[in-house]
């Protein structure tokens, strides 16, 4: 069997979803299913392979991020996909389709899998008879198109779901939007609709290391990985808790991250000579690196409302890691139930006060820092979490089609 899945980014230096789908990937070859990717690159064509399968490129002249520096040419050059938003252009889904086309005349794949990431990839796997809709972020429940512009362009995003919805064979969603997708209002989709989480639970060598060192007589490391955002994942608070603990005890703290908060990083870099570090945006194996040194994993609940309980896939990267978290609350901050769950954990309310720092957040330092939660005790927890559980809804989607085909030809 083979499937091939459209993903934005994947490699060399692959963002959560094309992560999610590659710990996807490698359960599925053990199932004995070969899968193959394509991507958003600078060409058109076959890129590379590796273990899982090949990996295919097309030519992308769609800007992902922008800096200060072209920040006005950015906004000018986007502005004629209003008209279209949130597809890029027909020529991008015209353009997919076709090599799409091809390599499922070639290799005759049991299943085409869309994610949202990117769309136009999405809309024309949807086209294709075995087309499976993995949701990684749901379109309409989600903070990113609650802001700006796109907040007024949501019956667009509605829309196009609804299509996805009608057109798959099977719509995998993440558990974090379970109830909003039971609702009544998406009832004639309830038959093609199966529930996983963030395929994130990845056994590491991280969490089955055992600590050596002098635990109270070296400096307290900390790390924060991911996106940062004003709206709806501010790094403020946990600047303003990371300087208090220093006035406590020796900490450093390295900053991973990207998003339009890199002022205030560099600010607050300034004000603590350097105890807070702006890393960036780096490799895996070096943060790999870093996780491994860490004592503390930082993290920042979403700042959401309504019916979004989005999750970022960093908690659950965490939690694989056995290590203490330090966790900002948020508002519908769903990341409180998994860490709650998951113990070695501490949920701070972003109004806290010194004394709460005296009296709560320095005993957990004191008390957690080194402990860790082995990783078979973690799966236990989370088994919606581990990659096999998505792998096989996939798989086992495939094989009840084949299994129904066989008695039709039987009878």
């Amino acid at each position: 069997m083979r499937v091939l899945f459209a993903i934005k980014e994947y490699l060399p230096m692959p963002t959560p979803p094309g992560l999610c789908i590659m710990h996807v990937q490698k359960v599925l070859l053990e199932r004995g299913i070969q899968s193959d990717v394509i991507m958003a690159g600078n060409k058109t064509g076959f890129w590379s392979s590796n273990e899982y399968g090949k990996i295919f490129t097309i030519k992308s002249d769609i800007t992902f991020e922008y800096n200060i520096n072209n920040k006005i040419k950015y906004y000018i050059s986007q502005l004629p996909r209003l008209f279209i938003w949130p597809i890029s252009s027909k020529k991008a889904i015209r353009d997919y389709y076709r090599i799409i086309k091809l390599l499922n005349n070639r290799y005759g794949y049991d299943a085409i899998i869309g994610t949202p990431f990117p769309i136009d990839a999405c809309i024309a796997c949807s086209a294709f008879t075995h087309f499976f809709y993995y949701e990684l972020d749901s379109l309409i429940n989600n903070p990113v198109y609650k802001h700006g512009l796109k907040r007024f362009l949501s019956f667009r995003l509605k829309r196009l779901e609804r299509d996805f919805f009608k057109r798959a064979e099977l719509v995998i969603h993440l558990e974090q939007n379970r109830e909003f997708y039971e609702r009544d209002n998406y009832k004639e989709y309830k038959d093609k609709f199966a529930f996983s989480d963030i395929p994130y639970l990845i056994n590491s060598n991280i969490n089955e290391k055992k600590e050596t060192s002098d635990l109270h007589g070296k400096k307290i490391t900390m790390i924060y990985t991911g996106l940062l955002n004003m709206d709806y994942r501010p790094p403020n608070e946990l600047i303003r808790l990371l300087k208090q603990i220093a006035e406590r005890v020796e900490i450093e703290c390295f900053f991973f991250s990207r998003g339009d908060c890199e002022d205030i990083l560099r600010q607050a870099e300034i004000e603590t000579k350097g105890l807070i570090k702006r890393m960036g945006y780096v490799s895996q194996d070096t943060l790999s690196e870093y996780k491994e040194k860490a004592d503390f994993l930082l993290d920042i609940g979403n700042r959401l409302s309504g019916d979004d309980h989005s999750l970022p896939s960093k908690v659950i990267e965490y939690i694989a890691l056995g290590k203490p978290i330090i966790h900002i609350n948020g508002t519908n901050d769903s990341a409180i139930e998994y860490l709650d769950k998951y113990g070695n954990a501490i949920n701070i309310p972003y109004d806290f006060s010194r004394e709460y720092v005296d009296n709560t957040v320095m005993p957990f330092i004191q008390r957690n820092r080194g402990v860790k939660i082995n990783f078979s005790e973690v799966v236990k927890l989370f088994p919606r979490n581990t990659p096999a559980y998505t792998a096989d809804i996939i798989a086992g989607a495939i094989i009840s089609r084949k299994m129904l085909l066989d008695k039709t030809h039987e009878n």
